[in-house]
């Protein structure tokens, strides 16, 4: 019985280590992605400030700017 319990103890600490892993993996993807993503907007949103900035640079008005962003 002891040995049955042993056992049982083991495999109980074996899952609980399993699950660790699969939710720190799981854990660690999510924070991957969100972190591409914020890399990948902050990028798109440094190519809209620069395109905006060369525009107004050329005279453009603001309104012509937003028709170059947005069309209508």
């Amino acid at each position: 019985m002891a040995y049955k319990r042993h056992l049982a103890m083991h495999e109980a600490v074996f899952e609980a280590g399993w699950q660790y892993q699969k939710l720190r993996k799981e854990h660690r993807n999510k924070i991957g992605a969100i972190h591409r993503l914020y890399t990948l907007t902050r990028e798109a949103l440094h190519n809209l400030l620069e395109l905006t900035q060369n525009l107004l640079a050329q005279g453009k008005s603001t309104e012509q700017v937003l028709e170059v962003i947005m069309p209508e």
